[in-house]
């Protein structure tokens, strides 16, 4: 007769084996590093990309990161770019490259999956060519690949800033990253959100979820399968995330901070404590007494982050999208709910302005996506992302105002986004690169006046306006408006 532990863990080597053993992973670099690649491969470095206490570390290694570490370290690169430069041309734009693991020996990086929350892993071979792809609009190898458009297509996206006569640039770093599609899990995550008839019901089912956690680590550990581990915290990772996801957004609700910390770092243990250690057993002791000193803050975690929380104390639960007339909005800042429906009111009323040819714009299902100011660099009111199709809001107060377009206000920012999106999907066959298309000093810049220029006109004429300043424009959007229609 075979052992009852070894049935159980072989029984659930073929529950988490699939989660655990990632056919692929994800690789931040610059953009003018993508010759080198296309023709080297990725080579294991000599540690001096971000130095410090990374110089050893990263020495003779190739490191990469699971899709849920692709922002941090886009992040992270995007501050090394600001650092270097503020001059598109010199291409240090993060791009992100997808490898296939198959035949590589992938080590886990326990400095990388702390920084990150996420699950890093190096190899000490070099990769080749042929293993990776990048994204530009889609995944596509490094062979069909053109660093130079990609180029191009910075040098357009990049804006002019202009304070007391000095003048720099403004590089959209976040042009191409990557957006995941939505999956079926987010239906799951809906269904789960509900299927818990009371707060005391959700305490009980947690704490039973990580007892049989830790139970289950103590029967893999018996097989010294990694890939088991990690499957299993995987898995009570996405369990967690779709009943307590709001513990993501950036508002925290009142008394709620010191449980939000402490729910993060426990989360951040059940899912690696015992895969990255080591000693295993050791791990597993550590994550015992981390369960014990989180378990008191189990309640308040129901309490303050659950839709089943929210609906015992008398409050709705949080309208995480919402279906306008001329864009779905996707509440990421966070917001309560009667102040998110202030926002999409004021939204859809903006958009809905939009006449004529310009309504165009709001075709193809636009997702406008509400976000705190961290999202953003200096006082902008949005941004269009090319990548995933999708306007990003500035969640303030100030967007509440309509100003019946002052130039540079909220709402003439924001139209002159959409005027992006309509260049980028409709794609105009006027070339509006000439000084004859010029209207304000915005438009005016040689390495972004295709995309400005277009944008720019596409909002003057819009909201009527026909100067600014000593520039009078009236003839350029008379014009522009004769070939647009």
């Amino acid at each position: 007769m075979r052992n009852p532990s070894a049935l159980r863990a072989s029984r659930l080597a073929r529950r988490y084996l699939a989660a655990a053993s990632p056919r692929h992973v994800y690789h931040v670099t610059f953009l003018h590093s993508l010759d080198s690649i296309a023709s080297k491969g990725l080579r294991p470095g000599g540690g001096q990309t971000f130095g410090g206490g990374y110089g050893g570390h990263s020495t003779g290694r190739v490191f990469f990161t699971e899709w849920d570490g692709v922002r941090f370290w886009m992040d992270r690169y995007e501050q090394m770019a600001h650092h270097h430069t503020d001059n598109p041309e010199d291409g240090w734009v993060p791009v992100v490259l997808k490898i296939d693991t198959r035949g590589l020996d992938l080590q886990q990086d326990p400095a990388g999956s702390r920084d990150a929350f996420a699950d890093a892993y190096y190899v000490e071979e070099p990769v080749s060519a042929g293993q990776i792809k990048v994204w530009h609009n889609g995944w596509e190898s490094l062979s069909s690949a053109d660093p130079e458009a990609m180029q191009d297509e910075v040098m357009e996206a990049a804006e002019v800033e202009e304070d007391d006569g000095e003048q720099w640039y403004e590089v959209d770093f976040e042009m191409f990253q990557p957006q995941r599609k939505a999956s079926p899990s987010r239906v799951a995550a809906a269904w789960l959100r509900k299927a818990y008839s009371s707060p005391e019901a959700l305490v009980d089912a947690f704490e039973k979820r990580v007892e049989r956690l830790i139970d289950e680590y103590g029967l893999i550990i018996e097989t010294g399968d990694r890939d088991m581990m990690r499957g299993l915290g995987e898995v009570f990772g996405e369990w967690f995330d779709s009943i307590f996801d709001r513990i993501h957004v950036p508002t925290t609700p009142r008394g709620g901070k010191e449980t939000k910390t402490q729910a993060s770092r426990f989360l951040w243990s059940a899912k690696h404590r015992v895969p990255m250690s080591k000693d295993r057993e050791a791990g597993l002791e550590s994550l015992r007494r981390e369960w014990e000193q989180f378990k008191p803050f189990v309640p308040s975690l129901v309490r303050l982050f659950s839709d089943v929380g929210a609906s015992a104390a008398g409050k709705e639960p949080p309208i995480r999208e919402y279906k306008g007339q001329h864009a779905t909005y996707l509440n990421e800042r966070g917001l309560a709910n009667k102040t998110f429906m202030k926002y999409v009111k004021a939204l859809d009323g903006l958009f809905g302005s939009l006449r004529g040819w310009r309504k165009k714009a709001l075709g193809g299902n636009l997702t406008v996506v509400l976000a705190g100011p961290d999202q953003f660099r200096g006082r902008s009111a949005g941004r269009y992302q090319r990548e995933g199709d999708r306007m990003l809001v500035r969640a303030t107060p100030n967007i509440l105002k309509r100003t019946g377009g002052t130039y540079g206000a909220a709402d003439y920012i924001l139209i002159h986004e959409l005027g992006h999106r309509y260049e980028n999907r409709q794609k105009p066959h006027t070339d509006f690169d000439s000084m004859t298309w010029w209207t304000t000093p915005y438009s005016r810049t040689e390495s972004f006046a295709g995309s400005e220029g277009f944008a720019e006109l596409f909002a003057l004429g819009h909201f009527g306006i026909t100067r600014h300043g000593s520039l009078d424009f009236a003839d350029v959007v008379q014009r522009f408006e004769e070939i647009m229609r």
